[in-house]
């Protein structure tokens, strides 16, 4: 969004959330949703999980567990993020 506010680009594609965001922090932007399928929605994600090898495993899962929480998922909803489903928050191994 850097680039259209200096006037360096026209349009750009943008996550929702950028946009919710700098509407709020009062800066001259706007969007225009792109429909599915043409979004993509349904292929993106944000993926969270602890490391094996990391060094404090119960810190790592009390935030896990947190994330999990309504009230961590209103905050996400805040900056425009969808609540996650049941099915989302439940760890899955990463795709090779």
């Amino acid at each position: 969004m850097d680039r259209i506010e200096k006037g360096e680009a026209d349009v750009g594609i943008v996550w929702v959330t950028e946009v919710v965001e700098a509407k709020k922090q009062g800066r001259k932007i706007d969007g225009v949703a792109i429909p599915a399928p043409l979004n993509k929605a349904d292929k993106v994600g944000y993926a969270i999980g602890a490391l094996s090898t990391g060094r404090n495993a119960a810190n790592a899962q009390a935030y896990l567990d947190y994330l999990a929480t309504d009230a961590a998922q209103k905050i996400y909803a805040s900056y425009g993020f969808v609540p996650a489903s049941a099915e989302g928050l439940k760890l899955k191994p990463i795709p090779q």
